[in-house]
């Protein structure tokens, strides 16, 4: 009798129902930019959320934020990056300057931002460009000035990488752990 009560309680404490849910939260210009973003909540409170892009018509993680119970970023368990841009709306030749701050998810590793020399509309095409130019994170901070040749709507894309310092080994065979985080600015460029 003992052991059927004791069984009875750790059913009952096992079985109790925690309530999980899935909301996505893409606004129209992140659909418009092919994003996707989801929330996930435990008993109604936010676990994490996290950014998809279309790359090459499959779903790719790009982005990702935890939180503990109090809404508090959990900084150990996130990966994603931050923009900030002097103006999106230029004149030919003018300048303006892009910083970029990147909280990394591999520990111990190299971060650079790999940004594509052609006019990109889509995320496919990072993944298409043949020639980068490449700027190196300091601190998980990058800063560089930006100015263009002609007038137009133009997307400046890239991805950053992310590649650990130490080997790894997986089945015998050696290899570095390796990470991109696409990204696609908009700027408008007129005479």
């Amino acid at each position: 009798m003992k052991n059927c009560i004791l069984l009875l309680i750790f059913c009952f404490i096992s079985c109790k129902e925690t309530s999980q849910s899935e909301i996505e939260v893409t606004s129209a210009s992140e659909k418009k930019e092919g994003k996707k973003v989801f929330e996930y909540y435990k008993d109604d409170v936010l676990e994490k959320k996290l950014e998809y892009i279309n790359l090459c018509n499959k779903l790719y993680l790009n982005q990702g934020w935890y939180y503990n119970e109090k809404k508090e970023l959990v900084l150990e368990k996130s990966n994603f990056f931050k923009t900030t841009i002097g103006k999106t709306k230029l004149k030919v030749k003018d300048t303006t300057l892009v910083k970029f701050y990147f909280k990394p998810i591999i520990k111990n590793s190299i971060r650079v931002l790999l940004l594509c020399q052609k006019k990109i509309d889509n995320y496919c095409e990072i993944t298409t460009c043949k020639n980068f130019d490449t700027l190196y994170f300091k601190n998980n901070r990058l800063e560089y000035v930006h100015s263009f040749a002609k007038p137009g709507k133009r997307n400046v894309g890239g991805y950053i990488l992310e590649i650990s310092r130490t080997m790894k080994k997986k089945k015998g065979k050696d290899y570095f752990q390796e990470r991109r985080v696409y990204f696609k600015i908009p700027f408008e460029v007129v005479d």
